[in-house]
């Protein structure tokens, strides 16, 4: 008895179609992450020229006479950078006093050159806009993108920002 014929075993070299190659995997190219972004910011109490009589004495010498406590400036910030990383390094680039707490797990901002919460009505205080939009969220959590416009702003009354 023979033992039943068997095919020869075969390897990518010897195989009759030639050697098998799988198709070169390319991955996608994406662009590196920027190392740096670019944004303006400007600090305003604009609001409280309006209202000086709601102003608590004292105060009156920590009001700009133009209304503005910084003019819009660029920033070169690390991508990544929130509200409050770009309030800072402006401040401490232009010598302007801030005052901060933690709130709700982000940060308040009570005070910017020495104009702080409560000394122009009940309800003042500072706000921030970013692109025109006030986001919902505190400034330590609001991330910027290149580009992005932050203009901090002080309110004497609901709805005057």
């Amino acid at each position: 008895m023979t033992a039943p014929e068997t095919a020869p075993e075969t390897s990518p070299e010897t195989s009759p179609a030639g050697p098998e190659t799988a198709p070169p995997v390319t991955e996608p190219e994406t662009a590196p992450p920027p190392a740096d972004i670019t944004v303006t910011i400007s600090i305003d109490c604009l609001t409280i020229l309006d209202h000086m009589d709601m102003l608590t004495p004292g105060y009156e010498s920590f009001v700009p006479a133009d209304g503005w406590v910084l003019h819009e400036t660029s920033l070169t910030l690390p991508a990544g950078s929130t509200v409050e990383t770009a309030l800072r390094r402006a401040a401490g680039d232009h010598g302007i006093a801030l005052e901060t707490r933690s709130s709700l797990g982000s940060v308040y901002v009570a005070a910017i050159a020495q104009l702080g919460e409560k000394i122009c009505g009940q309800g003042s205080g500072w706000y921030y806009f970013v692109n025109g939009v006030s986001p919902m969220t505190g400034c330590s959590r609001c991330e910027l993108h290149d580009g992005d416009a932050v203009r901090w702003r002080f309110t004497c009354l609901p709805g005057d920002v």
